[in-house]
């Protein structure tokens, strides 16, 4: 390799939709993906904005908010690995 060459980026294929559920797909998994972006365009087209803000705010005012607020503490405070970080 030259010392002006950059080295050629690693690209990982796309996991088939049809994917078994035994197969662990690792962090990044593209089922996850693919259902998470499914589920968002059928909001999106249902247009019931209004009607999933109530859902999530009984959910929050109910038996289940301090879960939900407890999980979303842990998200926002979790550390990431030094050896998953990107440089």
């Amino acid at each position: 390799m030259t010392a002006n060459k950059k080295p050629e980026p690693r690209v990982t294929p796309a996991t088939p939709a049809d994917q078994s559920a035994k197969e662990v797909e690792g962090e990044g998994s593209y089922t996850a993906t693919h259902n998470y972006n499914e589920g968002v365009e059928r909001s999106v087209q249902r247009g019931d904005t209004a009607s999933l803000a109530e859902d999530a705010k009984q959910a929050l005012e109910g038996e289940e908010g301090d879960a939900l607020r407890d999980a979303e503490r842990k998200g926002r405070n979790a550390q990431i690995p030094s050896s998953d970080r990107k440089a």
